[in-house]
């Protein structure tokens, strides 16, 4: 497809046949069989169907010339792609009375012919999206109202205390269920990779996963003095759960981005944008009323669950239901391969690819397995705990620091701009890891009791700015240093180095708080993780000639899968 984008003859119907489902068998004579688009047989227009067979026309390269030579079996393909179209619909049909929903998180392709077309999938993701970062806010009120309760129930009055409830002590408990989420998430996310690579069940597994999220969400309202653990372990499941629709959900982003990095730098921006703003909503609407009429941790969390129940199964069943589509498997099962093990080999495969042909890109990827990205939601959920235990903020004010973590981090993102033009996306990089470690070890030294209640709020703001600043530095580090065409496979690695070792900074913290080190001392020992992920960014001496090297590999790949016609059409002349 991002072949045919650049010839305006085939373009319009490569716009069509990248919405269709259906998928040409693969032909090992032909490098770019996987292009071909293959009708339905019982397509009624049969030029239509002998069309798409010939979608990407032959062509042959000069690259001391660059001369081009094309065949000129292209006439009427506009007309066969919209008979095509009509065989294979998108999506289920929406009932008009319910479209609006869409409309704040749709998003348009101005890459597409005409331009600013809708993009359903493209909406589907920013809906998902938004759905996921609420859920992920709504374990903080959840955790808030847990702790007071743990520690009611082993008889506690401080957060010093030395008893114990179900073999830990209460402030163990959020870590050490961070552990065992990860733990399984570490074991399991390879086979889930192949699960989701392998088969035609992406649809299904992010499908099913969303239901079960938004059930479980609604579940916990119950939590009271009296079922508070139940809660905790069904948030574990839904944690566990989250991590295995993220991947489903990333499996169907090499197909919304088609046309290269600047298509993916305007879709990542709008939807970080109605993430940011979706979540803020969602927090102001819990906060302001828990404030506004005093309500206590688990009343708090009750509403928090409450409301995101409710957004979670608007934007979960909206998208699922009506804008994902079912997909073709992204790669064939090799012979004498099952899926319990690709997804390991899969793993080592790549791994051994990236040492040998790409050490900054390996150097990077060491880096993010301590990185605060490490474990999805591992920083959150040791900070709720240190803030509500030491500083002793509740639910509604620990809802208002997040609020600030929000909008600090526009500065951040703005600073990360700065910084990736000044600089490098690697120095970028470097220096908010730096920042971040620094802004952690200070606030385990200042925020001593409730005293220091004024600068949670400051150090708060500190954090958004890490967090604005590292990710966009992270992701346009990770896209430089990818080579083009290889997206998919290197984003499966991605995601396993970002949740292999995800179970190892809350583990720490546990053992440290179950042997009676201060809270205080475990928290600061995080900023140890984030200045080690730098130090593995040290090697990295030439991020020029690293960027250079993944340039040079796409172009190599992409004079490489030339589109020829499919084998057997008789109809054409194939130059080569």
């Amino acid at each position: 497809r991002e072949y045919c984008a650049n010839r305006p003859n085939i373009y319009f119907f490569s716009v069509r046949a990248a919405k269709m489902t259906v998928t040409s068998p693969t032909d090992e004579s032909n490098p770019c069989s996987e292009a071909v688009v293959d009708p339905s047989p019982s397509a009624p227009d049969a030029n239509a169907a002998q069309q798409s067979e010939n979608l990407c026309l032959s062509e042959s390269v000069d690259d001391a010339t660059n001369t081009t030579t094309r065949n000129d079996q292209s006439e009427n393909v506009e007309a066969g792609a919209i008979g095509v179209e009509e065989q294979c619909p998108v999506t289920k049909s929406k009932p008009r009375y319910i479209g609006w929903i869409e409309r704040p998180w749709q998003m348009k392709n101005r890459f597409s012919i005409p331009p600013n077309e809708i993009h359903d999938e493209a909406t589907a993701w920013s809906m998902d999206g938004s759905a996921r970062g609420v859920l992920n806010l709504s374990g903080i009120f959840l955790g808030s109202a847990i702790l007071p309760l743990a520690l009611k129930a082993a008889g506690c009055t401080s957060a010093n205390c030395s008893n114990t409830v179900y073999g830990l002590r209460p402030t163990s408990l959020l870590s050490a269920s961070s552990v065992i989420v990860g733990l399984f998430t570490a074991l399991t996310m390879p086979f889930v990779g192949a699960i989701v690579d392998y088969t035609s069940c992406r649809k299904l597994v992010g499908g099913s996963t969303a239901i079960i999220l938004v059930v479980l969400s609604g579940v916990q309202i119950m939590i009271s003095q009296n079922t508070w653990f139940v809660v905790l372990i069904l948030e574990m499941v839904g944690g566990y759960l989250l991590n295995i629709h993220t991947t489903a959900v990333l499996a169907y982003l090499p197909d919304i981005i088609t046309s290269g990095e600047e298509e993916l730098t305007a879709y990542t921006s709008r939807f970080n944008i109605t993430n940011y703003v979706t979540t803020l909503v969602y927090m102001a609407i819990v906060s302001g009323t828990a404030t506004a009429i005093e309500k206590e941790n688990v009343a708090t969390a009750k509403l928090g669950q409450g409301l995101a129940c409710l957004m979670c199964g608007i934007l979960f069943g909206y998208s699922w239901k009506f804008l994902f589509r079912k997909r073709a498997p992204l790669n064939k099962l090799p012979a004498r391969s099952n899926l319990v093990t690709m997804g390991f080999k899969q793993v080592m495969w790549t791994t051994q690819r990236i040492w040998g042909r790409y050490p900054a890109l390996l150097w990077f990827m060491s880096a993010l397995l301590l990185s605060p990205e490490s474990g999805s939601g591992v920083f959150l959920t040791i900070s709720v705990t240190f803030f509500v235990t030491v500083v002793g903020l509740n639910s509604a004010q620990i809802g208002i620091c997040v609020i600030v973590l929000l909008v600090m981090g526009v500065c951040g993102s703005k600073l990360s701009q700065y910084l990736c033009i000044r600089f490098n996306p690697l120095k970028s990089f470097q220096f908010s890891l730096v920042y971040f470690g620094i802004c952690l070890v200070l606030a385990g030294v200042v925020l001593s009791g409730p005293e220091s209640f004024y600068y949670a709020y400051l150090f708060t703001a500190l954090f958004g700015v890490a967090f604005g600043w590292m990710t966009p530095s992270q992701r346009t580090l990770y896209v430089t240093l990818t080579p083009r065409g290889q997206e998919t496979e290197i984003m499966g690695i991605f995601q396993f180095c970002v949740q292999i070792l995800g179970w190892v900074p809350p583990l720490i913290f546990t053992i440290m708080n179950q042997s009676g080190i201060n809270i205080r001392v475990s928290y600061s020992c995080m900023g140890i993780y984030l200045f080690i992920s730098a130090a593995l960014l040290l090697p990295i001496t030439d991020y020029n000639g690293a960027v250079k090297l993944a340039h040079n590999d796409s172009v190599a790949a992409a004079r490489v899968k030339i589109c020829l016609p499919r084998r057997g059409s008789a109809d054409l002349k194939t130059e080569e």
